[in-house]
């Protein structure tokens, strides 16, 4: 009795959709899942005058926490007892509302670290910056 191979030969899963690849075979770029900018110099909504400080903003996407963009300004009183830091003022946007939170911005290392969502905003990192979640180390 002759055995009728209906695959030929190969697994029906050789040609689905490989991970960073079209079906054509080409390589794809990954999609961006977070993004962060520095901008110095922007102008106040409430009073439309120039401010020449600095403005932080972000955004992550995640499924956990789905799309999130932040904007962040230093405080006016920003001193804190560790002459590396500064206090920050951050508004996130969640699909929920908005919150604001209390951020540290390290001047050296220019990072935004948001404590109360574990978070991190660095504008330096490479392909646009990135804004997302860091581990606290032990």
């Amino acid at each position: 009795m002759a055995y009728y191979n209906n695959n030929r030969g190969y697994s029906r899963g050789s040609y689905g959709k490989r991970a960073n690849y079209t079906y054509s075979g080409r390589p794809t770029q990954k999609r961006k899942k977070s993004g962060c900018k520095m901008r110095s110099g922007w102008t106040s909504r409430k009073t439309g005058e120039r401010v020449d400080d600095n403005l932080l903003t972000g955004w992550n996407k995640s499924r956990t926490r789905g799309f999130i963009t932040f904007i962040a300004i230093p405080r006016k009183e920003k001193e804190t007892s560790n002459a590396n830091f500064e206090h920050w003022v951050v508004s996130v946007q969640f699909s929920t509302g908005k919150k604001t939170f209390t951020g540290f911005y390290n001047v050296n290392r220019r990072l935004l670290t948001i404590p109360d969502l574990q978070m991190v905003a660095n504008p330096n990192a490479p392909n646009g910056g990135y804004f997302g979640t860091f581990k606290k180390s032990k």
